[in-house]
């Protein structure tokens, strides 16, 4: 498989232009089976996947058992129409069963079955029988292999066998399996290396603008995006990461400018891009607007979605806000197809409910996801329903439920403090929205932000909170 980089080449370029050439004026493209299959890579990577299934299926009809567009084909099967089946098929149909790309493509179908012993024996056999000089090569490729399967300390065990640890491709490889393992620090550092060899490399910027979004540095994940447009104004990868910045940082306006700079680049309709452009829209209180791309995020939904959860849930809050229950009930069921967790289910069922002015069934999900839930997460569903509570307007009872639970609680709880000091505000309790307020900001600075984030004037970070409201709220 190529890199970002082949598809910007001269040489990628004059390939692609050869084959649409031909596409378009209905002719045949002679080209090697490697550049077919190079293309329906470059058009997946940008999320024309029609197009991409197409010239795959043009290649294997060109050149039967050719190695490239039949493992190419099976990777489509299994990203976008999660069919097992037929990516076995298609790997069978591979004439020389020796190509490592053969090897690799077997290894996904066994760890998307969940056969993730059966695959590391598969791929260790393998590697024992390869000469020397081509053992990092493989272990290169493993390790992204797992990498992209999420399974990071597999990842981290193949690439601790890579020889040439000096290398750009070791250091890269490296701060994403770092990164993946939490070890932010460690993995920007690697990253900064490479950037330092190449300042003018998109790749390197986006990946730590990236990593530095994925552990709360917004403000570095933004001005590292920046660095990457500024190379290149139409890198997709860098407007994305500079939008959801700004989505996190509240500048709803414009975030929706950067999304709608991508839409413009790209060739298809992405379920993730109309999902983030409705969360603006309804960020910004237009409410119909956001469900007018939901409502499109949702034809958008494909069976191994990603994003299909987070489409359904929204759309089941829509609903509920504009009174629908039938409909938000709907929507929440669909939502539950795609994550195991009942005990959240059944905290937005609740939620749905008492939105719409039924508290005693309200009630009963609310009691049902609590007595449900475990040790482990017994206090962040006691906190999602007092949250749920809130927004409804019933910030008495949030308030006994927290209180209760929160003056009883040991060292180790984080939650709730902050959704605690909101109720004792709004019920003029001063003095214990003091106290809450305080416990709050030490322990779960997140939470506080996310609770308090309208409340406070801008600039104010969390570790103040205390101080000026002792000083400015009477």
């Amino acid at each position: 498989m190529q890199t970002n980089n082949y598809f910007d080449s001269e040489e990628f370029k004059r390939v692609l232009a050869q084959y649409e050439d031909a596409v378009n004026n209905d002719r045949p493209c002679i080209i090697s089976s490697d550049d077919y299959a190079d293309i329906a890579e470059y058009y997946h990577t940008n999320g024309d996947n029609e197009r991409a299934k197409h010239t795959v299926e043009t290649a294997i009809r060109l050149y039967p058992g050719a190695t490239m567009p039949l493992v190419y084909a099976a990777r489509l099967s299994l990203a976008i129409d999660n069919d097992i089946e037929k990516a076995e098929e298609y790997a069978e149909q591979v004439d020389d069963k020796e190509d490592l790309e053969y090897v690799y493509i077997n290894a996904e179908i066994m760890l998307t079955k969940g056969l993730a012993s059966e695959a590391e024996c598969y791929l260790r056999d393998f590697y024992d029988k390869l000469p020397f000089d081509e053992k990092d090569d493989f272990v290169y490729d493993v390790a992204n292999l797992y990498a992209d399967y999420e399974d990071f300390m597999s990842a981290k065990d193949w690439l601790d066998e890579y020889e040439d640890k000096d290398s750009d491709a070791y250091r890269e490889i490296n701060s994403r399996i770092l990164i993946g393992l939490g070890d932010f620090d460690n993995g920007e550092s690697m990253i900064n290396q490479l950037i330092d060899k190449d300042p003018f490399s998109a790749k390197h910027w986006n990946q730590l603008a990236s990593a530095q979004l994925l552990h709360g540095d917004v403000q570095g994940s933004i001005a590292s995006s920046e660095y990457a447009i500024a190379i290149d104004q139409d890198n997709v990868e860098a407007l994305l990461n500079k939008a959801n910045g700004l989505l996190l940082l509240e500048n709803h306006e414009e975030a929706l400018n950067y999304f709608n700079r991508v839409r413009e680049l790209m060739p298809n309709e992405d379920s993730s891009l109309e999902l983030m452009t409705a969360m603006c829209y309804i960020n910004m209180g237009q409410d119909d607007k956001g469900l007018e791309y939901l409502r499109k995020a949702e034809t958008l939904i494909t069976p191994d979605n990603q994003n299909a959860y987070d489409i359904y849930y929204e759309l089941a809050f829509c609903m509920s806000k504009k009174k629908k229950l039938e409909e938000a009930l709907k929507y929440v069921d669909k939502a539950e197809r795609y994550i195991n967790n009942p005990t959240e289910m059944d905290v937005l069922r609740g939620h749905v409910y008492l939105e719409n002015d039924n508290e005693e069934k309200a009630m009963e999900y609310y009691m049902k996801a609590i007595s449900n839930s475990n040790t482990d997460n017994y206090m962040h569903i006691v906190t999602r329903v007092a949250a749920s509570a809130i927004d409804n307007g019933y910030i008495v009872g949030a308030y006994n439920v927290l209180n209760k639970v929160l003056e009883e609680a040991d060292e180790n709880i984080t939650e709730g403090y902050s959704y605690l000091a909101r109720c004792c505000y709004q019920l003029n309790k001063r003095d214990e929205f003091l106290m809450w307020l305080k416990i709050a900001v030490k322990v779960n600075p997140e939470e506080a932000k996310i609770v308090f984030g309208d409340f406070f004037p801008k600039g104010i970070e969390p570790d103040d909170y205390y101080e000026y409201a002792k000083k400015n709220i009477k």
